[in-house]
């Protein structure tokens, strides 16, 4: 397993790389590590449902991942805002689409997009996101955006 440290604030993320033959199909599959309780939680991009991540900032921070299947991981303070990062900025970012919610931001795999559906134009604009289990509607120029990634 290799390991590459980024450090982000006062918290540090460790990307981690499989490899070998057992995990020939996931080589070079990145793991979102951070900090939990009395140790280290690493998380595969590829298994998460959703990601929220409230309007706190610093020791405020929250940071909740749902799991494909069902499970739940939250983090707080320093580590949720490394791992925010790694999500949010790193490599794997693209994979995700990122919107406003709740004052915070919600992060969708895109796999998990089963629809969109569009109405209006301009600032009325709406978009009807169907994911995996959810929905979500977004207006205006967040409509635009989306349709404009995914569709246009």
């Amino acid at each position: 397993m290799t390991r590459i440290p980024l450090a982000l604030g006062s918290a540090l993320v460790l990307l981690a790389f499989a490899s070998g033959p057992a995990l020939a199909d996931e080589k070079g599959q990145a793991f979102v590590t951070a900090k939990h309780l009395d140790g280290t939680v690493a998380i595969n991009p590829k298994a998460v449902a959703s990601l929220f991540r409230g309007p706190g900032a610093g020791p405020d921070s929250t940071l909740r991942v749902g799991l494909e299947g069902g499970g739940l991981q939250a983090l707080e303070g320093p580590a949720a805002d490394a791992a925010w990062a790694a999500f949010h900025d790193g490599p794997g970012a693209k994979r995700f689409l990122f919107l406003d919610h709740l004052g915070g931001t919600l992060g969708i795999p895109i796999k998990s997009v089963h629809t969109l559906y569009r109405t209006g134009s301009g600032a009325d604009a709406k978009v009807r996101i169907v994911y995996a289990g959810d929905d979500k509607t977004v207006t205006g120029d967040e409509a635009a955006r989306v349709w404009k990634r995914l569709v246009d």
